[in-house]
């Protein structure tokens, strides 16, 4: 029987989109470099401008896109604004493996599906995504998304079936990703119970995993529903103190404690290997605690700032840091803490930190 020119249109981008992902396969060592592979493979045969692969827990808005990495935009984060209203994500979760989901199929009917649409065009430029789902595990299920930024170029029905068909080959690959996400998954788990999250991260501080419920601590954390983003501590004291370390093959662990509104967090990192041996740097943050107040130092005459200085020592901060932290000039904290030594007898940070302590808990006992 002869083929149609669909079919053979369709068999044509398949055996080139497959030849070119699999001539890549000693490359991908991670679900961000399936992202790229996938985008680079499929791109000459099916155009769209990015491409995102998600792995998203069944239940929960939790869940991780690896987006492919040419994109100006932080897609993940993006995204976490608009999960819980996005109608296209209960759509694939109830869909089948390989089926191709259409935006243009499914145009906003009601004004949150607007809202959603016009945030996603206004972050990223997208009009039109092709969402196919492609794996799935007991608690998780994966897929890819190619998004077009034209809004004269809907997908055709010959792109669908392509996509259809390649979906069938790439989907023993999705599979793979999804269990060695499942396995990372594992390695961040808490079986005692104690109040944390954990979060893995590639060399580059990009965030390869993190425990369920992560975001729920961090909106706990913070008081907001913020991501990551709201550790910025976190992350300098990974530049400054981790990632040396790391580059000299040590393995760790190593503890910090920050700052955060009117608590402070702390951390501990490791090094640990995944299954394909990648080394990845694990953190594990545990519950808030009340930050050291030394407000009772006003009696002895320190000012506000002197005062606000001297709750970041116990953190390690440098005098830069502390500045920036504060908004004022390192050679104003350098100055400050002269004249806080001046007033508690004391020399150098160990020593004033040391005798700000002895004095509250002089002050306590009294």
């Amino acid at each position: 029987m002869r083929k149609t020119r669909l079919e053979q249109e369709s068999n044509s981008l398949l055996h080139q989109a497959v030849f070119g992902l699999m001539t890549s396969l000693d490359k991908i060592r991670s679900a961000q470099d399936l992202a790229d592979s996938v985008h680079d493979n499929l791109r000459p045969f099916i155009a769209h401008d990015w491409l995102s692969f998600y792995i998203l827990w069944k239940d929960r808005s939790d869940g991780i896109i690896f987006t492919n990495r040419a994109v100006p935009f932080d897609w993940d984060k993006l995204y976490r604004q608009v999960v819980g209203f996005d109608k296209f994500r209960a759509l694939i979760l109830d869909a089948h493996v390989g089926d191709v989901i259409l935006t243009q199929d499914h145009p906003p009917e009601t004004g949150e599906d607007r809202a959603v649409a016009e945030y996603i065009h206004a972050q990223t430029g997208a009009f039109f995504s092709a969402n196919i789902p492609l794996a799935v595990c007991k608690d998780m299920r994966s897929f890819v998304a190619l998004y077009r930024n034209d809004p004269s170029r809907p997908f055709t029905p010959e792109e669908r079936a392509g996509l259809h068909a390649f979906a069938e080959v790439f989907t023993p690959l999705a599979e793979i990703m999804l269990r060695s996400y499942e396995r990372k998954m594992q390695l961040l788990a808490n079986p005692g119970g104690k109040k944390r999250c954990s979060i893995l991260f590639d060399q580059g501080l990009s965030t390869v995993g993190f425990s369920d419920g992560t975001n729920a601590f961090l909106e706990e954390l913070t008081g907001k529903p913020m991501g990551l983003e709201a550790l910025s501590c976190m992350y300098e004291w990974i530049k400054a103190t981790v990632l040396p370390g790391w580059m000299r093959k040590e393995t760790g662990p190593w503890s910090g404690m920050f700052p955060l509104a009117e608590e402070s967090i702390s951390c501990e990192a490791r090094i640990i290997e995944d299954e394909f041996r990648n080394c990845l740097l694990m953190v594990q943050i545990d519950a808030p605690h009340k930050k050291d107040d030394f407000s009772f130092l006003k009696k002895y005459g320190l000012s506000e700032n002197q005062i606000a200085i001297l709750s970041y020592l116990p953190y390690g901060y440098t005098n830069r840091q502390i500045a920036e932290a504060i908004g004022i000039k390192e050679v104003t904290v350098k100055k400050h803490l002269h004249r806080i030594g001046a007033k508690l007898h004391a020399l150098g940070k160990t020593e004033i930190l040391s005798q700000a302590i002895n004095l509250r808990e002089e002050n306590s006992s009294g």
